[in-house]
Order: structure tokens, then sequence, then C-alpha cells
């Protein structure tokens, strides 16, 4: 919910006046929880390994981050590291196994 929640609020406020607030009030820290999350859940993951869009993920957020630190804007996107696309997607199907499994656990106790 987070990750799609933070990209439509993303998608809206691109390009206009409040760009800068968003990205700094509301993305920025929406980025931060979802790191926290991945780091911290990352044992849930049945994959053999960590899925390379996770892995741009926590580049995005970490240099996203230092950038609006340091007040530099919309220069943070010069860096080349952008949000990568298929990070919800692999992130809801994610949730939905495990979502699945747990329903299928709860009804056979």
């Amino acid at each position: 919910m987070l990750t799609t929640s933070t990209s439509q609020i993303a998608i809206t406020a691109w390009g206009t006046a409040i760009w800068e607030e968003v990205w700094k009030d509301i993305i920025v820290p929406s980025h931060l929880q979802i790191e926290n999350i991945l780091v911290t859940k990352i044992n849930l993951l049945d994959e053999d390994e960590i899925p390379e869009s996770y892995l741009l993920f926590l580049k995005h957020a970490k240099v996203n981050r230092g950038y609006a630190k340091r007040g530099l804007g919309v220069s943070y996107f010069e860096k080349e590291t952008p949000y990568p696309l298929t990070f919800n997607k692999e992130v809801l199907v994610t949730y939905e196994t495990k979502r699945t499994e747990y329903l299928r656990l709860s009804k056979s106790s």
C-alpha cells in the first residue's frame, strides 16, 4: 500500500508548484519507511536472491534522501537513480503470495 500510494502522490505532484514540498515532506519519509520494511523483513522473501528492483529502490531512496537533506531539490534527478518501475509490482506479488500463504495456514489450524 505504501509503495503504491507514494507513487500515486509523486505522479500527481510532479511538475507542479508543490513538487519540492511533497518530495521532501511525503515522498522521502515514505521511502524511508519502505526502506526500513525491506531491510527488517527481507527474510519473508521466498526467492533465493533479492529482486533487482528492491536493490535499485534502496539505491534510489538513499540518494534521494541525501539530496533532500542538502536542499538540492530536483538536481537529484540528474544522478540517474530513478525509481525502479518494476518495484511496486514485485512488492505486490510478494505481498499477495505471503497473504495467500497466511490465509491458507490460518484456515488449516
